[in-house]
This record gives C-alpha cells, structure tokens and sequence, in this order.
C-alpha cells in the first residue's frame, strides 16, 4: 500500500509508526475507490481487504499486542460490514495513541501568547532585514531564510514546537561563525526570542499544571465490546445441550 521510502519515513516508535502508517494507507484506499467508481469500475471489496490485511500485518511487524483477533475477509463474506467494525477497532487504538503521543509532546511544546507571538514575528523581520545588509554566501543566506519562514509558520499553530526553535538557533550559529561581528545584532535579538519562549514556558508550567507523563508506558486497551460479545457468545455455548 505504501512505498519502501514511504515506510521509512514513519516514526521510530512501534505506536506512531502503526497510527500514521494506518492513516496513510486509509486514505490511499478511499481515493483509489473514489477513482476507480469515476472510472465505473468496482474495487471495494479488493480495496478493503487489502486495506485490513496490510494494517493486521503492520501490527504483527511492529510488535504491537493489538488486532490479535481479527483475520483478513474472504469475498464471499460481508466484505463491507467486516471493514466497518474492523476500523471502530483500529480508531480504539490510534485514538490511544495520539492522546498518549499528545501528553508526551507537550513537554517539548508551549502555547504563546498573541502579545509574544507579535513580538517574536516583529523580531524575524528585523533577522531577515539584519540578513539582507550583509554578505553572506547564498546557500547560508537561503538556508537561514528558510528556518525563520519555518518559524513563522510554526507562529501560527496552537502549540510551537521547540524543534523548530532549535533549527533556526543552530542554523543561525552556524551562520554567525562565518560573518562573526557583522551578525552581532542577529545573536541580542535570538537571545530575546529565546528568553520570551522560556518565560512563556514557564508561566506554563506554573500557571496550567501541566500533568506530568504517566510513568509507565501502559498496554493499549482493546474495544470493551469485543469482551462482552466474548461473553455472549460463551454464555449460549453453555445454554446450548448438545
């Protein structure tokens, strides 16, 4: 479903990987419906066991204890009625995962505030306009550019990332090495920066409360409905006297 370079581009971790890579690959498999019925030709079924077939496998690769029960569909069976419970089981999973994803990163995140974010956009444009002034070898002028656009458009989410803070600190230091004194003004203003995120961080942390990790990595939970029908079943197997 998904090429050799597109695996491996997905996550180190078991977890992130399975949930972008069962992402991808529904998203594949509905605009390949979508155009083969443009086409007025009937690929659902093929389509959809390909899908759970790949997504089982994916998990046995990646070592996860999940979708143990379920078996790829033949076509003589409810093709369609075996993928819609099959991805209920599937979203239990990756909604898991993100949730637990999404506690992890906010530790390496912060919520700025618009007066901050002002500032800081105020502060890239002095950057570029300091970068223009001076000679400096294209590529490195590039380069940098493109880390503090990178910046910016990380200035317009919720939650910035600290990566990509650190990006555009390494890159410029790198840059400062080459032209030394004539970026001077570049090392005050990334210190502001750096100093305003830090405070915003802090003022985080003390304000919000920000709950700590959970200390162990616990097992995912399957979908509490497939124990009931477990039980069910169990329960007409003994009322059954023969």
């Amino acid at each position: 479903m998904l090429t050799d370079e597109e695996l491996m581009d997905l996550p180190e971790d078991p977890e992130l990987a399975f949930a972008e890579y069962e992402k991808r690959v529904r998203v594949k498999m509905i605009s390949e419906i979508n155009q083969a019925e443009q086409e007025e030709r009937n690929v659902s079924d093929e389509k959809l066991i390909s899908y759970i077939s790949s997504i089982i496998a994916a998990a046995k690769v990646l070592g996860l204890d999940i979708l143990q029960n379920w078996s790829v569909p033949t076509r003589r069976g409810d093709v369609f009625g075996e993928y819609t419970s099959f991805t209920s089981d599937v979203d239990h999973y990756t909604m898991q995962i993100r949730f637990r994803n999404a506690r992890r990163s906010r530790k390496y995140t912060v919520e700025l505030t618009l007066e901050t974010r002002n500032k800081i956009r105020d502060y890239i444009t002095r950057i570029k306009h300091e970068l223009e002034q001076i000679e400096l070898n294209n590529r490195k002028r590039e380069a940098l550019f493109n880390k503090l656009n990178a910046f910016l458009a990380e200035l317009d989410r919720n939650r910035v990332r600290f990566e990509i803070i650190q990006d555009v600190i390494l890159e410029s230091a790198d840059t400062v090495q080459e032209v030394d004194e004539k970026l001077n003004p570049l090392r005050k203003i990334l210190a502001r920066i750096t100093k305003m995120i830090g405070y915003e961080k802090q003022q985080e942390e003390k304000d919000c409360r920000v709950l700590p990790p959970p200390k162990e990595k616990k097992q995912l939970e399957p979908p509490r409905h497939n124990q009931e029908q477990e039980a069910n079943i169990n329960d007409l197997d003994e009322d059954i006297p023969f």
